[in-house]
């Protein structure tokens, strides 16, 4: 099951980014310098599915998830992760911040980012004996690839 909730892949917004130009920096999941000439709806794509992690992560609804995501992506499993462990326990502790994001490929059609997310150690507790586990903090290093669908940056895959 750990495996599966690092396993964070990404997916794009239909509605586009949350976040304005100027504040990409302050998002509490961004702890690097965001890069120069890069679409800020597209910085703002990935920015947003990783706060969406971070609410299933806090709440085990992948509500948000799903709504930072185009159908058919693969980073819906993690919100059914969230929300199977949910069932039986409560995870207390972690988040996810992008601690590094340089782009790839950087195009009109195309973007291509390289995003390192640190998960910070997290206690799993499970709710009908209070047994705790410690998962330790991790590194998940993932390209996320953009384009431009209906004027809006989305993320369309990530590896």
């Amino acid at each position: 099951m750990l495996l599966a909730l690092l396993a964070l892949t990404g997916c794009g917004r239909s509605e586009g980014a949350r976040f304005l130009a100027g504040d990409l920096q302050s998002a509490k999941v961004v702890d690097a310098p965001l890069p120069d000439g890069v679409n800020t709806q597209a910085l703002g794509a990935v920015i947003n599915y990783v706060d969406a992690v971070n609410i299933g992560m806090r709440t085990g609804n992948g509500l948000a998830i799903r709504m930072a995501a185009q159908a058919g992506c693969g980073c819906l499993a993690i919100a059914d992760n969230f929300e199977s462990i949910y069932r039986q326990a409560n995870l207390v502790g972690g988040s996810y911040r992008i601690t590094e994001i340089a782009p790839i490929i950087n195009s009109a059609q195309l973007i291509k980012l390289k995003v390192r997310v640190d998960m910070s150690a997290t206690t799993h507790i499970l709710r009908k004996t209070g047994a705790k586990e410690i998962w330790p903090a991790s590194a998940i290093n993932t390209v996320f690839t953009l384009k431009p669908i209906a004027g809006t940056w989305s993320i369309v895959a990530s590896a």
